[in-house]
């Protein structure tokens, strides 16, 4: 995508300058700059609380929390402000651990911004368990962010399609994460059955992955473990952080960005029986979805934060 004036007749003479921005702050253009390329992504949303309730009962995990979008401009230098303003607003909080009750959901991930031009939008943050629903945030799409029930735009379909865009939620708790190629992975949901772990985080092409569904307890106190995150440069294989291993066993974060990747998805929390459920791992930085944390005894896993966004620029003289 070209902003600003034409590009005609511009001749790039040098090798390139790069700033990578990781918080809030102001970039200033260099000296015979002639293209700015800005790649943005948004920070993940965070994953959902794990449900805490008494032995015998289902305690469901919480779901993974969606990651942020990816954005590419390429501007005529000539079109920019000798500075421009950075704003890397933090990933989704995470969901708050049941206390004899449901998990809480995860926050959405904040949106990163280039001036008052660019945005990478932020990814949904995972429901928190509850009774057999506990589905994984919507990943961003590449003009919207995600949410507890959608993927962002352009596509913010349900979460059983994948998606160029925003990849979609999962729409029940027995699927995996939808994967984007621009849009962030959607987090995986956590899951009722007992035949099996929970669902595992959404991959990107470009963007971050989605977090994995926090494992749970079943009615007869079998414990499960949690699902690994998605990845990024990723569609259908790879993996982020790993799910941590049935029992109170907290999730791996997700691993950073690099190059012009995001961040993977952090791993869930594991099911925990007669202990509070593990707790989700954090996404790593480069917009990650947090994972869902683990259902547990009288008190869940908390859910994992969403990794922080980030800001990459290019320039060429």
């Amino acid at each position: 995508m070209v902003s600003g004036t034409a590009l005609q007749g511009v001749v790039v003479t040098d090798a390139e300058d790069f700033q990578e921005f990781l918080s809030s702050g102001t970039w200033t253009k260099p000296d015979r700059a002639k293209i700015v390329m800005v790649l943005t992504i948004g920070s993940g949303g965070g994953g959902g609380g794990g449900e805490g309730r008494a032995s015998g009962t289902l305690r469901m995990g919480g779901g993974g929390g969606g990651a942020g979008g990816r954005s590419l401009h390429i501007y005529d230098a000539a079109t920019l402000g000798s500075t421009e303003t950075i704003t890397i607003n933090d990933g989704g909080a995470a969901g708050s651990a049941g206390s004899t009750g449901d998990g809480g959901n995860g926050g959405t991930g904040g949106n990163v911004t280039f001036g008052t031009t660019q945005t990478g939008f932020g990814g949904g943050g995972g429901v928190g368990g509850t009774g057999t629903n506990a589905t994984g945030g919507g990943g961003a799409g590449s003009i919207g962010a995600g949410s507890t029930t959608s993927g962002g735009w352009p596509d913010n379909e349900a979460g059983q399609l994948n998606g160029t865009g925003g990849a979609g939620p999962d729409g029940g708790n027995d699927a995996n994460g939808g994967s984007g190629e621009y849009g962030g992975g959607a987090g995986g949901a956590a899951r009722s059955s007992a035949v099996g772990t929970s669902r595992t985080g959404g991959h990107s092409v470009w963007s971050g992955g989605g977090g994995g569904g926090g494992g749970g307890c079943d009615a007869s106190n079998v414990q499960r473990a949690g699902a690994a995150g998605g990845a990024s440069k990723a569609w259908g294989t790879g993996s982020g952080g790993a799910g941590g291993v049935a029992g109170a066993n907290a999730g791996t974060a997700g691993a950073a960005g690099v190059d012009n990747y995001g961040g993977a998805g952090g791993g869930a929390g594991g099911g925990a029986d007669g202990a509070t459920g593990g707790a989700g791992g954090v996404g790593g930085v480069g917009g990650g979805g947090g994972g869902g944390g683990g259902g547990g005894d009288a008190t869940g896993g908390a859910g994992g934060i969403g990794g922080k966004g980030l800001i990459r620029i290019y320039t060429f003289r």
